[in-house]
């Protein structure tokens, strides 16, 4: 048994294999998957940097491991060290004239042009819509790789982020967004990837929400089983069925959904999500209060 610890967060980790590890990247790929389900992002950017650095890999390890790691900057919204892994890893996949790889790391850049759109919407408009064309031309390119890419995992997140390039711009076509988002809510389900299923439909709602489509956004949520979801997707789901249930004018049902979700927000420091849950609890409680 081999044990590491990690000085920047303390985390400790018991590798078990019969085989001692050799390089700084098979310690990385032999403990992607379980830092991943416990989304220790950091850790990850520690071991890939640490990994891509020693460049003990292939090429095609390589564009993966950037991938990785524009994903893991993305979650922990650094958009600058997500930009840097996706145009490596799109560099070195169009080298490998690899589909899959290109695709993902267009929806990759994609996603981040749309990160840094959402981040300037208040601040400055015009250029956050610059931003959001970016997006847009990205995930378009993206698409047009679709009848070469074998991945249909890749295939969906790509259709989910051409959705999102259009639902999180202020100027998007919902329109374009819905079938978007459909479709990969069809291809999450075949995969049984339940948990982007989940967050796919949550999306979809938000915008079956917008437009007023609350019988839509009901069949939604009723085709999404809680139980199977992860806590952070759970608290989504719940300000969602809030929403729905403001919208039905059921302020109670709102109310008991919300208090729920604000407890599992607080014990996964949350503070986003608390912030704005609790914002729509207030404006619920000050709504009953009036009546």
């Amino acid at each position: 048994m081999l044990i590491s610890q990690s000085s920047n967060n303390g985390f400790i980790s018991a590798l078990e294999s019969p085989n001692p590890i050799t390089n700084s990247y098979e310690k990385y790929s032999s403990n992607f998957n379980r830092l991943k389900e416990m989304e220790n992002w950091s850790e990850i950017l520690i071991l890939g940097n640490q990994a891509l650095i020693d460049n003990l890999m292939t090429e095609v390890q390589k564009a993966k491991t950037h991938a990785q790691l524009a994903s893991c900057s993305y979650y922990l919204g650094d958009y600058d060290g997500c930009a840097k892994h996706a145009n490596s890893c799109l560099e070195i996949s169009e080298c490998l004239d690899d589909p899959n790889m290109i695709m993902r790391a267009l929806y990759l850049l994609s996603a981040y042009k749309r990160g840094e759109g959402n981040k300037n919407a208040s601040v400055d408009p015009k250029q956050a819509d610059q931003y959001f064309k970016e997006a847009r031309s990205l995930i378009d390119k993206a698409l047009q790789c679709f009848d070469y890419c074998k991945d249909d995992f890749i295939k969906a997140k790509v259709l989910f982020n051409a959705g999102a390039a259009h639902s999180d711009d202020p100027h998007g076509d919902l329109e374009i967004a819905i079938p978007k988002y459909q479709e990969a809510i069809k291809i999450y389900q075949s995969l049984e990837e339940y948990d982007d299923f989940a967050r796919t439909s949550i999306r979809l709602g938000k915008v079956f929400l917008l437009q007023k489509r609350y019988a839509e956004l009901l069949d939604l949520l009723n085709k999404m089983d809680i139980s199977l979801l992860p806590t952070k997707t759970k608290v989504h789901y719940k300000y969602l069925e809030a929403q729905y249930f403001v919208a039905m004018l059921d302020y109670p049902k709102a109310q008991l959904v919300l208090l729920d979700a604000i407890n599992d927000a607080t014990n996964l420091g949350m503070e986003t999500d608390l912030s704005r849950l609790t914002l729509l609890l207030n404006s619920i409680q000050r709504l009953s209060f009036e009546e």
